[in-house]
């Protein structure tokens, strides 16, 4: 839960505001790992991190293309 809202803190909302975010988000909330908070682009990128950073070797690639997104803009 720490990891999760840290990223709150260190990801800037206009990262998620990008048509690549919206992208990867669109295309996530269709997978079978989408949660009902993952319907916010926000909290999906915040998730995404948490996940990565607790357990990047079960961390699910479509959120993998949201930490890699996150890693090209400066954020992790």
């Amino acid at each position: 839960m720490a990891e999760h809202e840290a990223a709150h803190i260190r990801i800037p909302d206009e990262k998620h505001e990008s048509a690549e975010a919206t992208k990867i988000h669109k295309q996530f909330i269709k997978s079978k790992y989408a949660n009902d908070n993952d319907i916010n682009i926000a909290e999906f990128f915040t998730n995404s991190i948490a996940v990565y950073r607790t357990s990047p070797t079960n961390t699910p690639s479509k959120m993998l293309e949201a930490v890699e997104y996150l890693k090209k803009e400066g954020i992790l």
